[in-house]
């Protein structure tokens, strides 16, 4: 597998299948825990199927003799998620406490 899915294409896709996931636990809804399961897989992999038959490449390539191993796209790829869910929640705080502070 080639690696074709770079590190903003991941993020955004670790952000969308933790969601997705977090929604089809809440809600029991079995499309959106595919459509997370999908993303995640994609962006912890960094390979896309649908990327591979358009021949879209939005990663870097690997130079010979240097390879990545799962173990290390996975710790990347949840330190990623759980960064921008950090960022996040920090933003949604201080959205609120802005909004209690006008009203």
């Amino acid at each position: 597998m080639k690696c074709n899915v770079g590190g903003l294409d991941r993020a955004i896709r670790m952000v969308f299948g933790v969601s997705f996931c977090v929604v089809a636990l809440l809600k029991a809804n079995i499309v959106a825990a595919i459509v997370g399961i999908i993303l995640l897989f994609t962006a912890i992999t960094r390979w896309c199927i649908p990327y591979q038959f358009l021949g879209i490449n939005t990663g870097y390539q690997l130079k010979k003799g240097r390879h990545k191993n799962i173990t290390s796209s996975l710790v990347e790829g949840f330190t990623v998620s759980l960064i921008l869910y950090i960022l996040v929640l920090l933003a949604y705080l201080i959205w609120k406490y802005i909004q209690s502070m006008m009203q």
